[in-house]
């Protein structure tokens, strides 16, 4: 049954697919579009952020999304065989905020969850796949009642570029375009007290997005200050990302989503990653400056523990007749 009274982030998926298309700009088609080089991705590669999207005024969700490169592969796109890097996507984080009412606006608390993948063509990093399912649940405080809700959310969107006028090596100031044929099935399902709602939706269609790299900047994250470039990735819809790509970590450090009119809905942070390219040469899970530490401390402690030995070996020798032995207890 569907309830009227639902607001539109609840009744249709259009505010879920941004929510889920913003947090993937992290590792999207401008991956390594505004950096000098192509960045070298690695298997256990990994980047996790802090999330904060608004769905509607005074209603968000937030909360943590790791993004880990897996082991290069080959998948079928769109009649084609790719090779691919698969990138496992798994965040969770928290509900809070109000929904509108035609009485009072409805205080609500709960939970997502986010698990799935996209690959990225190894040419030139760009998401030729994402497979996506996006779960909720939670309370509505209505007072003196409390209702339980939960939505979920599945999308499986496969692209084939088409024309692709944004690629590596990229500077400040260039421009380009990227065009894609891409075909999308999206999954929502939802219940809010006796209401319950599914719907899916497909379809196929050519998109052109725009790419300038307008500037460098310093950007300030949890995980450290990197010098970044600012990229703006502009959608058919007017709506566009701002995407911080630092090429110390192989990735952005920073993305930002504003609407068509401009206002800001979803921004991700950088907390912590690990980018293999630029971490020193190691041997054995260690890199040379620790090596060189490790060394002289585990030798010094085997030399002490041969020393150690030998002592005690002699010690227990009876003594040789004439030779005094050790003295005895008092």
């Amino acid at each position: 049954m569907d309830d009227p009274g639902l607001p539109r982030a609840v009744r249709g998926p259009r505010m879920l697919a941004v929510f889920l298309a913003a947090l993937l700009a992290v590792t999207s088609g401008t991956l390594g579009a505004q950096a000098v080089e192509r960045p070298s991705l690695t298997p256990g590669d990994w980047w996790t952020y802090a999330s904060n999207t608004t769905l509607l005024d005074g209603f968000w969700l937030a909360g943590r999304v790791t993004f880990r490169v897996e082991s290069p592969a080959v998948r079928e796109v769109l009649g084609a065989s790719v090779p691919v890097f698969v990138v496992s996507v798994d965040g969770s984080g928290r509900t809070k905020g109000t929904f509108p009412s035609n009485v009072t606006p409805i205080p609500i608390t709960g939970e997502w969850r986010l698990s799935g993948e996209q690959w990225l063509e190894r040419g030139e990093l760009k998401v030729i796949a994402r497979i996506l399912d996006l779960s909720g649940n939670g309370t509505l405080h209505m007072d003196p009642f409390l209702q339980t809700f939960n939505f979920r959310f599945q999308n499986t969107t496969k692209y084939r570029i088409l024309d692709d006028g944004w690629r590596f090596p990229i500077d400040v100031g260039d421009e380009g375009q990227v065009t894609t044929r891409f075909n999308a099935t999206e999954d929502l399902s939802y219940r809010w007290g006796v209401f319950r709602n599914t719907t899916r939706s497909t379809g196929e269609a050519n998109q052109t997005l725009s790419y300038r790299a307008e500037g460098s900047t310093n950007v300030t994250t949890s995980a450290g200050i990197f010098a970044s470039v600012r990229t703006r990735e502009t959608w058919p819809d007017g709506s566009f990302d701002l995407l911080y790509y630092s090429s110390a970590v192989g990735n952005n450090a920073r993305t930002e989503t504003y609407n068509a009119t401009g206002t800001l809905v979803v921004s991700t942070e950088l907390l912590s990653y690990r980018y293999q390219a630029l971490e020193p040469p190691g041997f054995l899970g260690l890199t040379l400056v620790q090596w060189a530490i490790v060394v002289p401390v585990v030798a010094g402690t085997l030399a002490a523990l041969v020393y150690i030995r030998r002592r005690r070996r002699r010690s227990a020798i009876p003594p040789i007749a004439g030779e005094p032995g050790p003295p005895f207890p008092p």
